[in-house]
């Protein structure tokens, strides 16, 4: 990763939008974050997140590994499939008020208190799928899917 910083690479998913940034998926950026961080915080690339983003949970944690931003687009257009313009605004309400939620339960005011200390590894409880953030919907899928 650091030969790619080094010649300007984009890496994860190649984006024209992202030139010179350095683009990677949350779970890139939760396997590696202190080199990103150490090139993050010496100017020399810009850390976006950008790929498994579903919670104002996974923002947090992927500011506390050093992302700059991080992109929703999966959100995005479930919201607009959803309801269009209103269920967009309505899913960034929502997030904003995960990420202040959050932000109040670990005691702090400001996305710059953030830094890796605040993430730890852990297992996943079960396997992660698109609903997974919805275990009331993944219980009815499952009660109308299985056999019996």
């Amino acid at each position: 990763m650091q030969r790619c910083i080094d010649a300007g690479s984009v890496l994860g998913t190649p984006d024209p939008r992202c030139q010179g940034a350095l683009q990677l998926t949350l779970r890139q950026i939760m396997g590696s974050p202190n080199v990103l961080r150490q090139y993050a915080a010496a100017g020399r690339a810009e850390v976006l997140v950008d790929g498994g983003i579903l919670r104002g949970t996974d923002v947090i944690k992927a500011v506390a590994r050093g992302a700059r931003a991080v992109g929703v687009g999966k959100l995005q257009g479930l919201a607009l499939a959803a309801a269009g313009e209103a269920g967009i605004a309505r899913m960034l309400e929502l997030l904003a008020l995960e990420i202040r939620t959050m932000m109040g339960l670990m005691g702090v005011t400001s996305l710059a208190q953030l830094n890796p200390s605040w993430v730890r590894p852990a297992q996943p409880v079960s396997c992660a799928s698109i609903t997974s953030a919805y275990p009331c919907f993944e219980e009815l899928t499952r009660r109308f899917t299985t056999p019996g």
